[in-house]
């Protein structure tokens, strides 16, 4: 059932005011308004991610912002985490000190938002948002982290650039959509430690731009991004992340690269690549340094992983190629990226990638 966007009444009527954290369990649009055919989406929610929860109506739920906005998630791809929402009235409790430093990084973020627009608007708030998850309540950072939240949402954008979609009946989930340069989920990941920007389309041309440059080369296809790709390559590197290091082990007792246990890795998933002449599929990873005192590091990040791709490609002069080999390979056509960004010490990063390649999707 679908509220017209003009009988708000409807919306007021029959919505149920709820007050809880939920965490988002599967890749899923955010809207503004509880209704497929008839909302625009603002952005892609991604797992773990958590927003506080106000109303709910049929099968959405929606947030609502301090600016009085609410937007909206379809129920079924969210989680109850069992806490309650806290309100802070945080401008009455700061010292004067505090103010000071708010004001200063408030200004900050409007001159980010004037020249990035909604995107980072929303990047700032959902990480914000993690940041606040992880610290005490009512304590001074806790307080001046809610003052940047506040201000944030409150931030004017005279012409926003909203991304629409073709509609769909009920599923809400984010279905694989195969494309030259993008995705339809976030394939890099910042950890909520690190308050930085990343223009991920950019990262992601560039990458595979190296890729379809030496290939032209070689006269062979250009590779293109497939979005279920992009999610395992982002869940591979998210564990790596977890574990300070990078492997192809699924289990610490595999061999270095076992095969069937990847492939039965990727099935899991939902990924199992057509055999082509034996080929099928395979995995490259690494993880790099960059330093970065910026808030847009996506230049920095790109040069971290430039020299990790001119690495695989001077394996080209040695006996053992494997991901020489994944750069030219004659059979692989779809590949998906994932970089998990994380802050070792003040303005260093740590970068966790992987790339998944695959002959065709079946």
């Amino acid at each position: 059932m679908c509220w017209k966007k003009d009988d708000s009444s409807g919306l007021e009527k029959y919505s149920e005011t709820v007050g809880f954290i939920w965490k988002i369990t599967q890749w899923v649009n955010i809207r503004d308004y509880p209704c497929v055919n008839a909302s625009i989406v603002l952005w892609t929610a991604k797992v773990w991610e958590t927003y506080d929860t106000t109303h709910k109506l049929h099968w959405w739920y929606g947030v609502s912002l301090s600016n009085g906005q609410t937007w909206w998630v379809w129920d079924q791809a969210i989680q109850n985490t069992g806490k309650t929402i806290t309100t802070i009235k945080s401008e009455n409790t700061l010292s004067a000190q505090d103010k000071i430093l708010v004001k200063k990084v408030n200004e900050k973020i409007e001159a980010i938002i004037e020249v990035k627009g909604t995107a980072i608007k929303n990047i700032l708030l959902v990480k914000l948002k993690q940041v606040l998850a992880k610290i005490k309540e009512n304590t001074r950072m806790n307080i001046i982290i809610q003052a940047l939240i506040d201000h944030t949402a409150n931030i004017e954008i005279p012409q926003p650039e909203i991304k629409t979609e073709v509609p769909v009946e009920e599923e809400e989930t984010v279905t694989s959509e195969n494309t030259n340069s993008t995705s339809a989920n976030k394939t890099i990941e910042t950890t909520s430690d690190s308050l930085i920007s990343i223009d991920e389309s950019k990262v992601r041309q560039n990458w595979i731009g190296w890729y379809n440059s030496y290939r032209q080369s070689l006269w062979l296809h250009n590779y293109s991004y497939d979005s279920q790709l992009d999610v395992t390559s982002l869940d591979w590197s998210k564990l790596a992340k977890e574990r300070w290091e990078i492997s192809h082990r699924r289990d610490t007792w595999d061999s270095y690269y076992d095969y069937t246990k990847i492939e039965s890795w990727l099935k899991d998933r939902g990924v199992s690549c057509k055999n082509v002449s034996r080929a099928t599929y395979t995995e490259n990873i690494w993880w790099g340094t960059f330093s970065c005192s910026d808030w847009d590091c996506t230049e920095e990040l790109s040069n971290g992983i430039k020299k990790t791709y001119d690495f695989f490609l001077s394996e080209k002069d040695d006996d053992y190629q494997p991901h020489y080999k994944a750069i030219i390979h004659p059979y692989f056509k779809k590949v998906g990226l994932g970089i998990v960004v994380t802050e070792t010490r003040k303005d260093y990063y740590n970068f966790y990638l992987t790339t998944h390649f695959c002959t065709e999707l079946q």
